[in-house]
């Protein structure tokens, strides 16, 4: 995957109205569909107006990694 293709993708999710949670767990199941690793592990930090700071992950072992 080409690095400016991850980064508009990535910047597409900048206006959408959705929960922190959701957007980490769609874009990992976007890479996984498209990169189909054995291992990935996404890691979001929203930077939130106030000052507060969330840092949002999601984890992806394929079945074979799981049966190890």
């Amino acid at each position: 995957m080409e690095f400016k293709s991850l980064k508009l993708y990535l910047q597409s999710y900048r206006m959408v109205g959705m929960v922190h949670e959701s957007v980490v767990n769609s874009i990992l199941s976007d890479l996984v569909k498209t990169i189909k690793p054995k291992e990935m592990c996404v890691n979001m930090e929203f930077g939130i107006h106030g000052g507060l700071t969330a840092m949002v992950f999601g984890e992806y072992l394929s079945r074979e990694t799981k049966e190890k």
